[in-house]
């Protein structure tokens, strides 16, 4: 899952979703996926073709998670599939952080 880190005096941001089929190519979309937001800490606006949205403010401090909601149509094993991102507002002029694993032996 990846994640956003904003600010209160942030504007806008862009959210991307790429779906790769059993043979890592890019899955063709026959209905726009849909764009959730689970928290209304800003306002999510998908594009006409549901590969991207934009969040935009005013962005109220707090956590949530963006879902994104591909139809089973367009899924090799007929099933709907659902992917999520994080995101997280802070105040404006907040520090943030983050810890990174390396590979595991």
């Amino acid at each position: 899952m990846s994640k956003l880190v904003l600010h209160t005096d942030s504007t806008s941001a862009t959210a991307t979703v790429v779906v790769k089929d059993a043979q890592g190519n890019p899955v063709t979309f026959s209905v726009p996926p849909v764009w959730t937001l689970g928290a209304a800490i800003a306002t999510l606006t998908p594009s006409a073709d549901g590969t991207s949205a934009t969040l935009t403010g005013p962005f109220t401090v707090g956590d949530t998670n963006v879902d994104v909601l591909v139809d089973a149509a367009d899924m090799e094993n007929g099933q709907p599939a659902h992917f999520t991102g994080e995101v997280q507002v802070l105040a404006a002029g907040g520090v943030t952080g983050e810890v990174d694993f390396g590979p595991v032996t």
